[in-house]
């Protein structure tokens, strides 16, 4: 209730709880029990999930690596430049993704507002895009 205090909640809540009777509470337990094998099989998949989520989001958002041969600007005896194994940083998943995701989104949504609001200029403007 708006502006009740705890100790007034608890004492309604008291009032309430006298009024049931064990049919109820039989009842109540009933369902209860129904609902628990949906709670203990949700509780795992959530935490496992919880785990999950940074390892994906950091390896989404970490940069791809790549080894390479790259010379290294000095030659042996016989005259071959001397290489090297060196790694190479590109973009990430998330960052290659992205380059074509969002031109794409903005495009649709700028799209989708003309053809929801019937806005002429919203039509002109996507034909003046492509």
């Amino acid at each position: 209730m708006d502006g009740e205090s705890f100790e007034g909640t608890m004492k309604r809540a008291i009032e309430y709880g006298k009024t049931l009777t064990p049919e109820d509470l039989k009842r109540q337990s009933k369902a209860d029990l129904k609902r628990a094998p949906l709670a203990l099989a949700a509780g795992p998949v959530m935490a496992g999930a919880q785990l999950a989520i940074p390892t994906v989001a950091g390896a989404a958002l970490a940069p791809t690596v790549t080894e390479e041969t790259v010379g290294t600007g000095i030659l042996d005896a016989t005259g071959r430049e001397i290489t090297r194994q060196a790694m190479k940083y590109g973009p990430s998943i998330v960052g290659q993704f992205g380059k074509r995701a969002i031109p794409w989104l903005v495009t649709n949504a700028v799209r989708y507002a003309g053809w929801s609001t019937g806005s002429a200029i919203l039509h002109k403007a996507m034909d003046w895009l492509e």
